[in-house]
């Protein structure tokens, strides 16, 4: 009977596996852009996605997504001399150290339906080497031709050891202090 039982479990898993769809990134309708914000003020910009590949079934969902820390932008900064700086600044080892971390990776582990097009989404992000997990809402939404997500992750930083300005591991910085939350929000387009 326990043998029954096990041939049962793997056939199941083995029949989901088969029957589970996959989708395929279409880079050209998806973004991921950052806000991040100060004392004195806030910025914001964009990140490209390197790759990403999803598949699931039935209200379950997995994913991969590879961010290009080196494509960091700054939207909010029009001289053109102060942007490179800024982002050459991100791009550095006070923050994202895109030299020696060069991808930050978000893997969704699970997706749970709230209501309508509403999911609460979980996963683990890595940056820098470091990997915590994250719970976000979602809108997504299904068709024939695959679906489209778009929601916010609200990230601390200072969790995965982005220092410079950080309130968390230095005091007295007054106006010169970042806040250690920022946002991502994103709009993924996947085809099957």
């Amino acid at each position: 009977m326990k043998n029954i039982s096990i041939l049962l479990t793997v056939a199941a898993i083995s029949l989901s596996s088969i029957y589970a769809e996959s989708y395929t990134l279409d880079k050209k309708k998806s973004s991921v852009e950052w806000y991040a914000t100060k004392v004195t003020g806030k910025h914001n910009g964009t990140i490209d996605i390197k790759s990403a590949s999803f598949k699931g079934s039935k209200g379950s969902y997995e994913a991969e997504v590879l961010m290009s820390m080196n494509s960091i932008t700054v939207l909010d900064v029009k001289d053109p001399k102060y942007n490179a700086k800024l982002t050459r600044h991100l791009k550095s080892d006070d923050f994202f150290g895109a030299d020696k971390y060069p991808v930050s990776r978000l893997i969704i582990t699970s997706t749970k339906k709230k209501a309508g097009s509403n999911y609460q989404v979980s996963g683990k992000l890595t940056i820098r080497d470091k990997t915590q997990d994250i719970s976000f809402p979602a809108r997504i939404d299904f068709d024939s031709t695959g679906f489209k997500a778009e929601g916010t992750l609200t990230i601390d930083r200072s969790k995965y050891d982005v220092k410079y300005g950080s309130g968390s591991f230095f005091k007295g910085l007054g106006d010169k202090l970042i806040h250690d939350e920022f946002k991502i929000k994103f709009k993924i387009n996947a085809v099957r």
